[in-house]
């Protein structure tokens, strides 16, 4: 056939079950929008990434993973432990910070080898309010439910959080541990875990 610039070949359906963009069975060449074929390249992938991911499903909070081939949806779990060493109470310990966006999803207490007591609230700020003051019972996430506590005991736990204010935070929130009650207890281990819920 005569020398044809590929602007001036017959535009044709790109990509139907065949190889070839320019040439399709050796019989006849097409022309190909740009636009057209990246559509059906972003097609092709979006059809490959769903037949891999097909009867999986996801919750808040996980992340998707590619893994020898296979895409997969893990868990993006946290855990942050404070240790308080010789607990007094109506003491404000100093804050952690958040550096993720999350929801709480258990606080436990650990005192050790050595029965006692120990109640803790947990106040949160945000950088903003951190520099406004020390924070007070305005600022509790447990609010009016029963505070966590270990009572002649070493552990506790909550995954519940019947009553609580609030149990999610914000990337940049700082978390302070106030305890309200201690006694006979030499440390304790304040643990908070849960789940990240954004890209932060």
């Amino acid at each position: 056939m005569a020398d044809q610039k590929i602007s001036a070949m017959t535009a044709g359906t790109p990509l139907a079950g065949d190889n070839h963009v320019i040439e399709r069975g050796g019989t006849a060449n097409y022309k190909v929008a740009e636009s057209v074929l990246e559509a059906t390249i972003a097609t092709n992938i979006a059809g490959t990434v769903a037949g891999q991911m097909a009867g999986t499903s996801n919750v808040t909070g996980q992340k998707l993973i590619w893994n020898a081939g296979t895409a997969k949806w893990i868990d993006d779990d946290f855990s942050i432990t404070y240790i308080i060493s010789s607990p007094t109470a109506s003491v404000l310990y100093p804050p952690f910070e958040c550096g993720f966006n999350g929801t709480i999803e258990a606080v436990r207490l650990n005192s050790g080898t050595v029965l006692g007591n120990g109640t803790v609230d947990l106040y949160k700020m945000t950088y903003a309010q951190v520099g406004t003051g020390t924070p007070g019972t305005a600022f509790s996430i447990v609010g009016t439910a029963a505070k966590p506590a270990i009572a002649g005991t070493h552990v506790y736990q909550n995954t519940t959080f019947t009553g609580w204010t609030s149990t999610a935070f914000t990337k940049g929130d700082w978390i302070y541990p106030y305890v309200t009650g201690a006694g006979t207890v030499l440390n304790l281990s304040v643990a908070i875990s849960g789940r990240k819920t954004a890209v932060s």
